[in-house]
């Protein structure tokens, strides 16, 4: 799973090789960019930065987002202006200049 351009959609490959898939798509109403993703231990969700260039405190929709690879369920978990990790339990992201740290819902794949 990658990101390849701050304008682009994330995309995923297969495991068993062939072309590269988009599996978000930007609505450019609400963000510009999608980065960082972040596969969660399930191997079917994963998270990221979603938000819009210039002043990204001032869009409401700017934030960490859960995704699956079906496309289902897609939403908003919490405001964010930076990625996330997980560690010792913990989902780790900057909000409004400050390092929040929530309880992680899982631990990321390796």
């Amino acid at each position: 799973m990658f990101a390849p351009e701050p304008a682009k959609p994330i995309f995923v490959v297969p495991s068993n090789g062939g072309a590269a898939r988009p599996i978000t798509a930007i609505n450019q109403d609400l963000h510009t960019t999608h980065r960082w993703p972040l596969w969660l231990a399930n191997g079917n969700r994963f998270l990221y930065l979603a938000s819009t260039h210039g002043n990204p405190a001032a869009n409401e929709h700017n934030g960490l987002y859960l995704a699956s690879l079906d496309g289902k369920n897609e939403r908003m978990l919490m405001p964010a202006e930076s990625n996330a990790v997980v560690a010792s339990g913990y989902l780790l992201y900057v909000q409004s200049n400050i390092l929040m740290a929530v309880p992680s819902m899982s631990e990321p794949a390796n």
